[in-house]
């Protein structure tokens, strides 16, 4: 191992999270030396930025980054060479803050529950072009940390043979981006978040087990990413989310569903996605997932209602839901239940759905310029209207109310 003063610039070219901390050291790992003894010595270094570049070549060590006792500002960890290094028994992260970790793949003990890459109690941690390997419990888990980012990675074929089995998951503390990565044939959800102001954006979770895409928390999104082939739903989204553009087919569950159907939140968009293919509903809003707009979505080809509206207050509007097959006794284009108040359908094309183009059965709910033709039924309502569905277009021509 070599050390040898840097550039800052180096540092603030090669990390997202680089600040205009003080100039530090570089460190140069090559085997048989260790990440770890760069790490150590960075961290009792006077130095308060450093970055320590790894050659190729297995390292059978856990690296472990806290600071606690040092004076380390920001720490970057990056590959020297295009070749990989592969870091066998893990890295830890914790009580750290502008760290980033980027172009290795990691391995840990496999069967024993815990993620390749774990990142505890930390500020402004970048986990960048890094790869997973196949039949750990995990990919990367954070927990109780600000600002996470997992970028440009693949953490796909992990496993739940000792628990775990998520492709990236973040826990707690708020403002998370995980972007432009891939979680594929995880043995459970590709991507799990649970935190506050994050965004999900340009990721493909293909192929896993359980659902492709969870998020929970407030002002939150999910945009453009590929969802499909999971053995469950396509995204779940709990509290107030965005989700656009994103392509959500071929689930075994519903497309994207929205709410828990017992916490009450108001608030959130569904715009711009394609949804086709899922073994369910192609969009369900639950019971308390009130004030949600539903806008110029394309839903085609569900096993059930293309929408389901079973909350209040919703607005869906210039969508296209078409060819629903019936499941349950539900393959209605749209779908306003007998708990679902208040809501605005309008300007909707409504075709070749096995049930009702429109079955509205809540009440005060509007019917506006929709079009319904060739589906089973074109529209029921069992509730009572605000409005007198005027403008409502069939292929007979004439409203089709009792």
């Amino acid at each position: 191992m070599t050390r040898y003063s840097c550039l800052w610039a180096l540092l603030a070219a090669a990390s997202p999270l680089a600040t205009s901390e003080a100039l530090g050291d570089t460190f140069v790992v090559a085997p048989p030396f260790t990440i770890q003894n760069a790490v150590n010595l960075a961290l009792v270094n006077a130095s308060t930025t450093d970055i320590i570049l790894v050659h190729p070549g297995t390292y059978a060590e856990t690296v472990t980054v806290d600071y606690t006792g040092s004076n380390q500002k920001a720490l970057l960890i990056e590959r020297a060479q295009q070749s990989r290094p592969k870091i066998t028994k893990g890295v830890l992260i914790k009580d750290s803050r502008l760290v980033t970790f980027s172009g290795f793949r990691v391995d840990s003990t496999h069967d024993d529950g815990v993620a390749a890459i774990r990142i505890l109690d930390c500020t402004s941690v970048a986990v960048v072009d890094c790869e997973g390997t196949a039949g750990d419990d995990g990919g990367v888990s954070a927990v109780d940390t600000w600002e996470v980012v997992v970028g440009e990675s693949d953490f796909s074929g992990m496993s739940d043979d000792g628990g775990g089995g998520i492709g990236v998951e973040i826990l707690g503390r708020r403002a998370h981006e995980i972007r432009n990565s891939s979680m594929d044939g995880n043995d459970k959800e590709g991507i799990v978040v649970e935190a506050d102001g994050s965004l999900v954006r340009g990721c493909e979770s293909t192929g896993n087990g359980g659902g492709g895409v969870s998020i929970v928390g407030l002002r939150n999104e999910v945009r453009d990413c590929v969802v499909k082939e999971n053995g469950s739903y396509g995204v779940h989204a709990v509290g107030v989310c965005i989700v656009k553009k994103c392509t959500i087919s071929s689930n075994t569950g519903v497309g994207l569903r929205f709410g828990d159907g017992v916490t009450s939140y108001s608030g959130g968009q569904i715009r711009s996605n394609k949804i086709r293919h899922n073994g369910s509903h192609g969009i369900s809003l639950r019971d308390g997932q009130d004030g949600v707009l539903v806008k110029d979505n394309s839903v085609s080809d569900n096993i059930g209602a293309g929408i389901r509206a079973a909350s209040d207050g919703n607005v869906i509007a210039d969508n296209t839901c078409k060819d629903t097959s019936i499941s349950a006794a539900d393959g209605h284009g749209i779908h306003v239940t007998d708990s679902a108040d208040g809501n605005c359908v309008e300007e909707n094309s409504l075709s070749g759905n096995d049930g009702q183009g429109i079955l509205v059965e809540g009440d005060e709910n509007f019917l506006v310029l929709n079009e319904a033709s060739g589906n089973d039924g074109i529209v029921q309502v069992a509730g009572a209207l605000d409005n007198d569905g005027r403008g409502n277009t069939t292929d007979t021509g004439a409203n089709d109310f009792p």
